[in-house]
Order: structure tokens, then sequence, then C-alpha cells
């Protein structure tokens, strides 16, 4: 039975930590990330080369993941959102007195997916921007589309982040932890909210 997951439950740390996660699993083992704080233009960082974007074409070298987690009703234009975004990411790289070196590899990952339209949609955009500032770095963005295949290749991940999965998955997974086929369902509705009123209060009293 395939899945469907959702990305508009999560927040800011929680999609970086998500990006972190499939990053181990698409470049490598070698992807970390940081605490919060200022971080050079870097919430992933990668050293190497990598069997990405293709196992013919590897880049190699530094590689930057940076997160542009758009939350619902943020704003009116996501498209133009996510281009002003990487225009601010861009100035601070070019920025005299800036701590910041551009990378040999860019990644841009994302909740949305930018629009394909040519030289006008958000992709072509967005690569024709970095290619003005930065000539010979490799660029892609990881859009919602990407994301959420490869929450499919990679189901480990996507066990890892439950809040992805919809409301009928998560019944299902749970009736099979209960190991009863024929759990009544309020009785697993009530083991949901239990659960998360438990985690909430620990993460308070913690």
């Amino acid at each position: 039975m395939a899945h469907s997951y959702d990305l508009t439950k999560l927040d800011p740390s929680a999609f970086e930590h998500l990006i972190l996660a499939l990053a181990i699993e698409v470049l490598g083992p070698g992807a970390t990330n940081f605490c919060p704080g200022p971080d050079g233009g870097r919430d992933v960082v990668f050293e190497g080369e990598a069997n990405y974007p293709s196992a013919r074409e590897r880049w190699s070298g530094t590689w930057y993941l940076q997160c542009k987690y758009h939350r619902p009703h943020l704003s009116k234009n996501s498209q133009a959102w996510l281009i002003e975004q990487i225009k601010a990411e861009i100035a601070l790289f070019e920025e005299p007195g800036e701590d910041r070196q551009w990378p040999d590899n860019w990644i841009i990952a994302t909740n949305i997916d930018p629009s394909g339209k040519a030289q006008t949609g958000a992709y072509d955009k967005a690569r024709e921007l970095v290619k003005k500032a930065r000539p010979k770095m490799n660029f892609d963005i990881w859009g919602g589309s990407r994301l959420l295949t490869y929450l499919k290749r990679y189901p480990l991940v996507a066990d890892q982040y439950s809040e992805f999965i919809t409301p009928g998955d998560v019944l299902a997974k749970i009736r099979n932890i209960l190991g009863d086929l024929y759990a009544d369902v309020g009785n697993i509705v009530d083991h949901v909210v239990v659960s998360q009123v438990r985690q909430f209060s620990d993460i308070c009293n913690a």
C-alpha cells in the first residue's frame, strides 16, 4: 500500500532535521548539521564525492544544503518568496566582511515545488541567479515533490517522522503495534491522544 506524506505539519526545525536525515541517505553518512545560531549558510554540510545527481555525473567537494521552509499561509506567493530567499542568501555570500565561503555544490531544500515555466518560472529564475553569482558552482533545488519521493524511497527516514504519515496510516500503524487487528477505532484514537499528551508533558518537565 502506497503511503502519502504531508510536509505542512512540520516546523522549520523539524524540517531541517528531516533534510539532514535525507542528506545522509542521498549523499552519504558524512552529512551533518549544526546547533541553532549563525551557520554561515550551512544548514547541512557534506564533504566529498556523492552518487549525485546521477551515478555517471558525480558531484564532489563541499556541499551546502540550505532549508527554506514555507509555513502554510506564510506568503501569498510562495514562488516569489522562494526567489527572495535565494536572493537574500546570495547577497550574504557576496557581502564584504561576511564570514561565508561559497561551496562547490549548493542545494536549496524547500517544502514547495518551484514553478517550472521556462525562463520565467521559479526554478529557472533561481538557477539564473546562482549562475550569475557563481558560474561554476553546481546548484539544485529539492522541492516538495522531490522530498516526498525521497521519503518513499527511504522508508526508515519516513518512520522517524511520524508527523508526515496521514491519519489513516497512523491508525493502521498503531493497530499493528497493539497487535489487535480488530481494535476499536475509539481506543486507537485515545491511545494517540494520550501518547501525545504524555510526550508534551515530558518535554515541558525536561
